[in-house]
């Protein structure tokens, strides 16, 4: 990972799961949130926890780059539903949201693999 520091606040950056979170977005047009939502601890760790990483992560960049991932995360510290919460934060039902997640994911550049 490698974030820099803006006005002294940690930015993550996009990093060398962004390629292959892109092409599998482009292939599959299930939804990749509700997956990421109705998973276990025991899903996200097991054989697809690379796709479930690069998801993850790239939620968390979509609510940075909307300026929702520090009252995301607080919600989450509370024990809020990570459904309700996104809804709350963003303004619109999960499905809005994957559609314009998906979107901004599938236009974001990517880093050159070698900075891997």
């Amino acid at each position: 990972e490698r974030p820099r520091l803006e006005n002294g606040v940690i930015v993550g950056e996009s990093n060398w799961r962004l390629p292959g979170l892109q092409r599998d977005l482009r292939r599959h047009s299930r939804p990749a949130l509700r997956r990421l939502f109705d998973s276990s601890r025991s899903d996200f760790w097991g054989e697809r926890r690379g796709w479930y990483y690069a998801t993850a992560r790239c939620l968390m960049h979509y609510l940075q780059s909307r300026g929702e991932l520090a009252a995301f995360y607080r919600a989450m510290r509370d024990g809020d539903d990570a459904e309700a919460a996104l809804e709350a934060r963003l303004g619109a039902p999960l499905l809005t949201i994957e559609r314009r997640w998906r979107h901004y994911v599938l236009t974001l550049d990517g880093p050159d693999v070698r900075d891997r």
